[in-house]
């Protein structure tokens, strides 16, 4: 996993917590984006952007509120931090149009998402409240990545 750089033991958790806010927001436009593009897209496949979508609508209201509910910095204060940027240099499009690309984007999406969430759960073990939740958030993520296998592999 990658390490963080040290910072306040209060601040982590907000800091981290943020990150993964905006993470679940850009997946929203990015996979809205894809839908509206997607000229054709199968109705499995625009319903696969649909979970995916409504999923990171869901942590980041979670996260968002969770944030608020500890005092938390704003949404729009700083830049994204490293777990981001950890993420963001695994973003991939889909390539081609054919069922087995489009999975292999979404578990690549999704994988990208599992490790910033592994990486911020490895810093917050001190705060129960907020791993329960992030537990919860990747508990989910990995029900998904299984869910995406097995349709991948019935192709």
């Amino acid at each position: 996993m990658h390490k963080i750089q040290p910072m306040s033991n209060a601040s982590i958790p907000l800091f981290l917590l943020r990150d993964l806010a905006i993470i679940n927001g850009e997946r929203v436009v990015k996979y809205q984006q894809i839908k509206r593009t997607g000229e054709k897209l199968e109705l499995d496949m625009a319903g696969i952007l649909s979970d995916m979508i409504q999923q990171s609508v869901v942590y980041q209201q979670e996260l968002t509120d969770k944030i608020s509910q500890l005092d938390g910095i704003s949404m729009h204060a700083k830049k994204p931090g490293e777990v981001y940027h950890l993420w963001e240099e695994e973003q991939v499009m889909p390539e081609g149009r054919g069922r087995l690309q489009f999975l292999t984007f979404c578990e690549k999406e999704e994988q990208a998402l599992q490790r910033a969430y592994r990486t911020v759960l490895e810093h917050v073990q001190a705060h129960e409240d907020i791993q329960f939740l992030l537990e919860r958030h990747e508990s989910d993520i990995d029900y998904e990545l299984d869910h995406l296998a097995r349709y991948r592999n019935a192709l």
